[in-house]
Order: C-alpha cells, then sequence, then structure tokens
C-alpha cells in the first residue's frame, strides 16, 4: 500500500521539464524487523527511463518509515540533477522537502537546509 508520493521535476538536458516520481509504501513486518521500500521513477533523459525501488529496515513501522525516507533523500541528493542543480519541487523554491542521514546534510539547499539541517 502506498502512503506518500511526491513528483519533482527535472530538468533534461534537451531543456525539457519532467517528471520525478517519489513512492513510499506502507512498512511490514519481515523477520522480526520492519521493511519499508520506496520508488524514484527517473525521466528519459538521453538514456532510458529508469526505475530505483529498494527499501530500508527498522525495528517498527516508524523507523522503517524514517530509514526509508532518508535514503530515498540520499538517492535523491548524490544524483547528477541535484549536484547539477537541475532538480526542484516547487518552482521558485530550493529543496525536496525530504529528510537525509546527518551525514549527507551538507548537501541540503534552500529550505531543506533551513528546515532539515
Amino acid at each position: 500500500m502506498i502512503i506518500g508520493m511526491r513528483e519533482l521535476t527535472a530538468i533534461c538536458k534537451s531543456g525539457e521539464h519532467k517528471t520525478v516520481a517519489l513512492q513510499l509504501e506502507a512498512p511490514v513486518e519481515s523477520e522480526g524487523a520492519w521493511r519499508c521500500w520506496y520508488e524514484i521513477r527517473w525521466p528519459e533523459d538521453e538514456w532510458p527511463a529508469q526505475l530505483t525501488r529498494s527499501f530500508a529496515y527498522g525495528v517498527d513501522s516508524l523507523s522503517a518509515i524514517q530509514m526509508g525516507l532518508m535514503k530515498l533523500g540520499a538517492e535523491l541528493h548524490f544524483s547528477s540533477y541535484h549536484k547539477e542543480g537541475k532538480l526542484y519541487w516547487t518552482a521558485g523554491q530550493i529543496g525536496y522537502g525530504v529528510i537525509v542521514p546527518r551525514d549527507a546534510r551538507d548537501l541540503l539547499r534552500g529550505e531543506d537546509a533551513r528546515y532539515l539541517g
């Protein structure tokens, strides 16, 4: 079951603005821990569109959600779109509103650095 979705926009090499779809699924119990799946659907941009699908574990459902969001946030912030300043959530604002692990907080920009750093 999907519990959260967000659409970001990537500025592609062609100059087109294309959707980057984020999705977080409800955590499920697995072997005494909780697992939370997430997806990032990257657009076609001089290479085929790509799907990043992964998961994070937590000791309970809430920590699995937190860890899933942090992994998702880290993948966004380590992407070439972020490094090149070609990814945004809302026009005119900087940041994606997604938490990252402590070691990646130096990558936060704009409102994310202010509120999540």
